[in-house]
């Protein structure tokens, strides 16, 4: 069994701004798939209201996340060395250190293996430099179970860059570790193959740009 995870609405999170963003700051939400230049990312951030509640070990910050040591140890538990933490140093705003680890995270594994059964994407072409075809889907899709293999957290790869999937293993234990911040939706996983024709139109455009 999958799941597909993102930020939860049902916990108060503090709100931090970044003290210095580099200008090519990434804004990928949880996670994006891929490695990213650390030194793109900020180091610096601060709370910007009085926060007395513990902390969410996963929660928003300005285009991307933070998480807790707790959320790293456990990940590091199941894929060691395979994501990126990236240290954020966080003051309360008075300027007071906060005094608790955090870090920005990105899971640096992509893995096509969504599968559209019963729905097709709406491809569309986003004029960035260079530009990128990338695939409008709603909810209604399934995973491959061979292609995830022995992943325990992974992104979309060619398409759902951003949607980010853990394995059930993952899921038992950051339920049973009791990791809040975040929510999880199931996903149904089939025995079928992942073959490039769910993304036959991604091919077709890629040969006709080379």
């Amino acid at each position: 069994m999958a799941w597909q995870v993102d930020f939860s609405n049902e916990f108060a999170t503090p709100s931090i701004e970044f003290i210095d963003p580099p200008g090519n700051r990434p804004n990928y939400g949880l996670s994006v798939g891929f490695p990213i230049d650390p030194g793109s990312m900020p180091s610096k951030g601060r709370l910007e209201e009085p926060w007395r509640k513990p902390i969410p070990d996963v929660f928003r910050a300005p285009g991307l996340n933070a998480v807790s040591q707790r959320f790293r140890e456990l990940v590091e538990q199941f894929e060691p060395g395979m994501h990126q933490f990236f240290p954020l140093s966080v003051q309360d705003c008075d300027g007071t250190p906060l005094g608790e680890d955090i870090f920005i995270f990105n899971c640096a594994v992509g893995v096509d293996a969504i599968i559209f059964r019963n729905s097709k994407p709406n491809w569309f072409k986003d004029d960035l430099n260079p530009p990128v075809l990338r695939a409008g889907m709603g909810d209604n899709f399934e995973l491959s179970r061979p292609a995830i293999g022995d992943h325990h957290i992974w992104c979309g790869k060619t398409v759902a860059r951003n949607k980010l999937f853990i394995s059930d293993a993952f899921y038992t234990a950051v339920t049973s570790h009791q990791i809040i911040g975040f929510r999880a939706k199931y996903r149904d996983e089939l025995a079928l193959p992942w073959t490039d024709n769910e993304i036959a139109p991604f091919r077709q455009w890629e040969r006709r740009r080379h």
